[in-house]
């Protein structure tokens, strides 16, 4: 099919097509030219082969997306130097993101854009997905979907830790449990604009820390999570979903001792300290409770319990 060609572009996508693709064609006729590959929404099957990443060395866009490849994700692309999106989201795939076949996906160089979501793979504890942690370190990566990939356990400080140039995180649709972590450095994520983690199983309170992230537009906790208490009112503003199967709603702001400054001193050792973004609502309290007088018109939004509001 590739006979005679040198490609730099190929984009057959939403055709229809169906069936094994010819890699071998492919590869061997255009190893040294092609830089944009697009075959997504098809219903290729079958695998896909090692040499695409070993040897088609100047690729800079793979999507394949949305079709029925299966087995597993070759990681010979992970040595691809100017990869910069990897579209794998919806096919078949299968093994473990904490298996030895997946280990080195965290080496790509300069990968700015990976979706891997919605496969056939088997339950990964996230804490041993570590490659994930790699990945985060290349400076680049803005984008990562795994969602519905089998992880299991929880979301560490130290995945988020690494995770602060992303500007999109979608962890949705898997058997993630307990809490997203107050102490888990969300001012740190300065890029993340939007974060999806619905369709889990986390449990307790989501925390206020989660509306400390800058630049957060969107966060979609809902459907799922029908284990959780409630989730701050401060988080309204960034969701566009607050329906849920077990009515959770906002959780009621905690009271702050009013008897003495001792009081006031306890709670603030119990709490982070430094300046933190409050609902209204949160400030007008700390204001009555710290025996305060009120504001003409009304709490400031911003907070600092070092001094009294």
């Amino acid at each position: 099919l590739f006979d005679g060609m040198s490609l730099e572009i190929l984009d057959v996508s939403d055709n229809g097509f169906t069936g094994t693709f010819p890699w071998a064609g492919l590869i061997s006729n255009n190893a040294n030219s092609l830089k944009y590959l697009s075959i997504d929404e098809n219903s290729f099957t079958g695998g896909v082969p090692a040499s695409l990443g070993s040897s088609v060395t100047g690729l800079v866009s793979i999507y394949m997306g949305d079709n029925r490849f299966s087995g597993s994700i070759p990681t010979t692309m992970s040595t691809l130097a100017n990869l910069d999106v990897l579209d794998m989201g919806n096919n078949i795939f299968t093994g473990n993101m904490d298996g030895s076949d997946y280990a080195d996906l965290g080496n790509f160089p300069k990968l700015r854009v990976l979706d891997l979501g919605r496969q056939n793979f088997g339950n990964s504890d996230f804490s041993a997905v570590t490659w994930l942690n790699t990945l985060n370190q290349n400076g680049y990566l803005k984008e990562l979907d795994i969602q519905d990939t089998g992880l299991t356990g929880k979301i560490t400080s130290i995945f988020l830790g690494y995770a602060t140039q992303l500007k999109y995180l979608d962890v949705s649709d898997n058997t993630i449990t307990g809490t997203i972590a107050g102490d888990s450095r969300m001012t740190d994520l300065v890029y993340l604009e939007d974060f999806r983690f619905n369709g889990n199983d986390l449990d307790n309170r989501l925390d206020e820390d989660l509306c400390l992230i800058p630049n957060i537009t969107s966060i979609t906790a809902f459907p799922g999570n029908l284990d959780l208490e409630c989730y701050p009112s401060c988080l309204l503003s960034f969701m566009s979903v607050t329906t849920n199967a077990n009515g959770i709603t906002t959780c009621e702001p905690t009271a702050i001792p009013t008897a003495s400054p001792t009081g006031r001193s306890q709670y603030i050792a119990q709490h982070r300290v430094g300046p933190r973004t409050l609902s209204t609502d949160w400030c007008h309290r700390i204001r009555v409770g710290s025996g305060g007088a009120g504001i003409a018109g009304g709490a400031k939004d911003q907070c600092d319990l070092f001094s009294p509001c």
